[in-house]
């Protein structure tokens, strides 16, 4: 069954496993009621192996197992649809 509701970004693409790394100093974990809320991590073959030439960045993005942190804070609601919250870091200074 599709999905088309608003207000979320659907569940992940074939190939791609996605998974929520908990963020104490923000209050967000694997167990947060009702919905559980973390950082968003992707892994499959179609996600970036790292940057050129630059092992530092690649680094600080990918974890030894292969998950790329993206650096959004994600909750999964009903149906396992993933909803963007917030961000980990914020781009701009308000």
């Amino acid at each position: 069954m599709f999905d088309n509701a608003a207000g979320h970004v659907g569940g992940p693409c074939i190939g791609i496993e996605y998974t929520l790394a908990d963020i104490p100093e923000m209050g967000y974990t694997k167990e947060s009621s009702p919905y559980p809320k973390g950082e968003v991590c992707i892994r499959g073959p179609s996600i970036f192996t790292g940057y050129f030439k630059n092992k530092t960045l690649t680094d600080e993005v990918l974890d030894e197992n292969g998950w790329l942190h993206t650096g959004d804070v994600g909750m999964l609601g009903q149906g396992n649809c993933l909803k963007i919250i917030d961000r980990i870091k914020n781009i701009f200074k308000l």
